[in-house]
């Protein structure tokens, strides 16, 4: 039972960083008065988001490595 656990909270993992990443590319295309709205307030507030978002999709790469692998639990 725990590994079918550990795949579904994989999965959840995986599914959350595609709606981050859906959210991020959404914001950087939308515009408001005729210009994208980062350029209203330039000041890189999605810059943690990415730094964020990166370091989840390294790890999530890592536990699907150890998955395959066999290795299961928090350390995979």
């Amino acid at each position: 039972m725990m590994k079918g656990l550990e795949k579904g909270r994989l999965q959840d993992a995986a599914r959350a960083l595609c709606v981050g990443r859906a959210a991020l590319a959404y914001a950087r295309g939308r515009e408001s008065f005729g210009k994208p709205i980062w350029q209203h307030q330039p000041d890189f507030r999605d810059a943690p988001l990415m730094i964020v978002g990166e370091g989840a999709n390294e790890t999530q790469r890592n536990v699907v490595v150890g998955q395959l692998a066999g290795r299961g639990g928090p350390d995979a």
